[in-house]
């Protein structure tokens, strides 16, 4: 009988062979063992301080074990974090476990991970309640890429919601200190993919904080993505560090590798005095804005006074963004509708399946990049041939045609206009229900204070905290009807049959020419031959397009 295989985290079984979850990147375990050590989890069955069904283990890290838990009167899925119990007597791992909670409820953003409760049980257990997530941590996304590398314009996309994150909890005074992929997690939301949450504020500081690591424990965070400033021990605590460590993230991203790599005394030493490249040197294949590539190099700058602050960044990153190509539609479609929205269910999907539809997504942003340069190439030789070869009049059939394009081309250009501007409404709908969830969770913190402290009113307390968790979830419900994935899929028809309408009028253009009686113009035929190779161009690219995006419908 064969061995089966699950992840621990979003239960997926695999096949023997199989080492990690494609999913999430957590470490296999044998399906029999690790059904025998949930069996044995004195947790897993229990409810939690009186609230908290614990319905199984999602994982296990140095501080605690996380599970997923449900409350009794509502169906909504909890993410339940329960410090060890042989750590419930160190002063140092308890006041860690609370600074995340503390940290965390004072923090309501759309790209951090959310704290719904936190506190005590009567038996003394230490728990930290978040909302549930199932995606792709930023690591595991890379390492199943080609190269270990994204396209510049995900890229943006991606470290754009990293700094609105960083950008708030900076205002607020925490200072993160462990950035890094593993901490990034890529999830839909609302129909949107490549949806970014910053997890794992365990390291987290308040810059008026008392520090709980001492220097003989080694830096806080990890020393790939750790600012100069960390090695030299001192007063090191600024938002500086979670830019540098930013800077690091969005050079491997690009490259494939971070700058620096070795065992942490070589990484001390890279960081504290080698300069890193510049990252276009390291992607001579792909093209860099020289914008990016100074950016880059000013978040690795070694003076933190020198780093762009995460306001700074995002208005950087927001001019850059322009003047990169573009994200495929269909990629966009493909990664929310047959990756994303897949995790955490049952369905097993291979390593090498994930990886290859991974790539071939990756592929389409590359190609209908160069389709879309293609047509507007096209679209230039074509009214260059009708104003020369037609100037006392367009034959009908060509001009009809024409009609139909410049139609197309107003269609697509209110259907872009239009996708923008639901955008933005959704941006503002998701600020508005953010206001009211934090002002939601602020009560409901509050009122769990209350009631540990006058459990005579008990009852009363409870009743109000039902009201909110029942106006939370019919919240949460409105914002999730409200999706833009209608209008991505309008556009994207659009602008393949606009594609479609340039390549039919440009073999129309090239018939009747090739009919056309008369002298000919003395640059004619070279205009033509320049006619027809942007055709054939568009056609190339085109179909190679259409290849790679046979192949994903069929993943």
């Amino acid at each position: 009988m064969e061995r089966r295989l699950v992840c621990p985290q979003c239960r997926v079984i695999y096949s023997p062979g199989q080492r990690f979850c494609t999913e999430d990147g957590t470490d296999l375990v044998s399906y029999q063992d690790e059904a025998l050590a949930e069996s044995k989890d004195p947790l897993v069955g229990q409810l939690l301080d009186g609230r908290y069904l614990i319905k199984r283990v999602l994982g296990e890290g140095g501080m605690g074990t996380v599970y997923a838990a449900q409350r009794p009167n509502i169906e909504k899925l909890f993410a339940v974090k329960v410090l060890k119990q042989d750590l419930v007597g160190g002063e140092i791992a308890i006041k860690r476990f609370l600074r995340e909670a503390r940290v965390l409820s004072r923090l309501s953003h759309d790209h951090i991970v959310s704290v719904h409760d936190y506190g005590q049980t009567s038996d003394g257990l230490y728990y930290l309640v978040m909302e549930y997530l199932h995606g792709i941590p930023l690591d595991s996304y890379l390492s199943q890429m080609q190269g270990k590398r994204i396209y510049p314009s995900q890229m943006v996309e991606i470290m754009i919601q990293i700094a609105l994150a960083l950008r708030y909890a900076h205002d607020h005074k925490v200072v993160h200190r462990d950035i890094k992929p593993a901490n990034i997690l890529l999830t839909i939301k609302d129909g949107e993919g490549d949806f970014v949450k910053v997890l794992d504020f365990g390291i987290a500081r308040l810059t008026d904080q008392e520090g709980v690591t001492r220097l003989k424990d080694g830096i806080p965070g990890t020393p790939t993505y750790a600012a100069p400033e960390m090695f030299l021990g001192g007063d090191y605590l600024t938002p500086a560090l979670d830019m540098y460590a930013l800077g690091i993230m969005m050079f491997e991203c690009l490259a494939g590798d971070p700058p620096f790599m070795g065992s942490d005394l070589r990484l001390m030493f890279l960081h504290g005095s080698e300069i890193p490249p510049l990252i276009s040197t390291r992607c001579r294949n792909i093209s860099i804005p020289s914008e990016l590539d100074q950016l880059i190099a000013r978040l690795l700058h070694k003076e933190p006074s020198s780093r762009p602050s995460a306001a700074q960044l995002l208005e950087s990153l927001s001019s850059i963004r322009p003047k990169l190509p573009p994200r495929s539609l269909q990629s966009i479609l493909y990664m929310n509708t047959k990756v994303l929205s897949r995790i955490g269910t049952s369905g097993v999907q291979s390593e090498e399946d994930v990886g290859k539809a991974q790539k071939l997504a990756g592929e389409l942003d590359s190609l209908e990049s160069l389709v879309a340069q293609a047509s507007e190439q096209l679209a230039k030789r074509i009214r260059v041939v009708i104003r020369r070869l037609w100037s006392a009049g367009v034959p009908g059939e060509i001009e009809s045609t024409a009609k139909a394009v410049a139609q197309l081309e107003i269609a697509e250009e209110n259907a872009a206009v239009q996708v923008a501007l639901r955008r933005e409404e959704l941006r503002q709908v998701r600020l508005a229900a953010n206001a009211q969830e934090a002002a939601r969770r602020e009560r409901y913190l509050i009122l769990r204070e209350q009631e540990r402290a006058s459990p005579r009113a008990a009852a009363a307390i409870q009743d109000e905290i039902a009201a909110l968790e029942r106006e939370g979830a019919a919240a949460a419900a409105s914002v999730a009807s409200f999706n833009i994935e209608g209008d991505l899929q309008k556009l994207d028809s659009l602008r393949a049959q606009l594609h479609e309408q340039r390549r039919q009028l440009a073999e129309r253009i090239l018939r009747a020419a090739s009919r056309r009686g008369g002298a000919e113009l003395p640059d004619q035929a070279q205009m033509l031959r320049t006619l027809e190779a942007a055709l054939q161009q568009l056609e190339s690219v085109s179909q190679a397009y259409e290849d790679v995006n046979n192949s994903l419908r069929e993943e």
